[in-house]
């Protein structure tokens, strides 16, 4: 039975062409991992005005309390907020794990979508907003 780790990235993530997104802290390498699909995909430099989906990378959860209730405010309202962090590896420090990451999401009113893995190194959670947004 095929899971949701099976499915390509931009799967994953809900990216569709046209859609708008504003990456934060993702690894050089990310790109690639969207299978070609970054090129249909406007990505943003800087958050002027709401997009599909926004996705940060960090390590730490204080950057992610305080990023959180400022970068949701940039999420259209059938957007997505997808956090990511490292998985536990001797190579990065880190203090976020599922439980905060969605306790930190519960807490700036976003509702927990979907977890899943991006990658050998990197986990994720996804986020929307709730439907009376």
């Amino acid at each position: 039975m095929e899971t949701i780790n099976d499915l390509p990235l931009h799967k994953r993530l809900g990216i569709k062409e046209g859609f708008e997104v504003k990456l934060i802290n993702e690894p050089e390498y990310y790109l690639n991992l969207l299978n070609g699909v970054a090129a249909k995909i406007y990505f943003h430099k800087q958050l002027k005005s709401a997009v599909d989906l926004i996705h940060l990378f960090t390590s730490s959860r204080k950057e992610l309390s305080i990023e959180f209730p400022f970068l949701k405010d940039y999420i259209k309202n059938d957007g997505m907020f997808c956090v990511s962090w490292p998985k536990n590896s001797p190579n990065f420090v880190c203090d976020l794990d599922e439980e905060t990451v969605r306790e930190i999401g519960k807490k700036n009113g976003l509702v927990y979508c979907l977890s899943f893995s991006i990658d050998n190194y990197w986990t994720a959670v996804n986020f929307t907003k709730s439907a009376g947004d």
